[in-house]
């Protein structure tokens, strides 16, 4: 009987470290505490993606692909919206090291359902209609600078009149 409660207990490492992995790596991908939902918080923004800078203040969102995506995404990818306000001199240095996109010729569409509440009219403006979606009207950036698995892919809108980046990341 004593040795059966001692290999019990021997067991309770294994399962709470076993639990933890399991919980913390579901945490990683579904995200769906976030989902819709916009926060201001520069911390939980911090263990979703790289900050090269801290930024002066946040705004982003969380947004599970729906069934309308483009077939290229899977059931369990997800989107980040995010407008970030960098100081001046840490703004020049991510613009430094984040060159255009590859073909700066080529548009870059957007759709309307991912124009939130949020945004601020400087990003607004940055939109133009061309049929049903939306197209920048400027050039937009690789986002390299801010990828952290599993958001490796998107690009940036930089603002520059108020330091800010508007970044658009996704799994895949």
């Amino acid at each position: 009987m004593n040795q059966f409660n001692k290999i019990n207990f021997n067991l309770v490492p294994t399962l709470w470290l076993t639990m933890m992995l399991f919980f913390s790596s579901n945490e990683a991908r579904s995200n769906s505490e976030f989902n819709n939902t916009p926060s201001t918080e520069v911390e939980t923004l911090g263990k979703l993606i790289n900050l090269p800078f801290h930024p002066t203040q946040v705004i982003w969102q969380v947004k599970e692909m729906t069934s309308n995506q483009p077939e290229s995404f899977g059931p369990k990818d997800w989107m980040l919206f995010a407008l970030l306000t960098f100081e001046e001199t840490h703004f020049r240095k991510i613009l430094e090291q984040s060159p255009e996109q590859l073909n700066p010729e080529q548009s870059v569409f957007w759709n309307a359902e991912y124009i939130f509440a949020w945004f601020p009219p400087t990003l607004k403006e940055k939109l133009v209609l061309e049929g049903e979606k939306y197209r920048w009207s400027i050039h937009t950036r690789t986002a390299k600078i801010f990828t952290k698995s599993p958001l490796l892919q998107g690009y940036f809108v930089p603002l520059g009149d108020h330091f800010q980046v508007f970044l658009f990341l996704y799994t895949m």
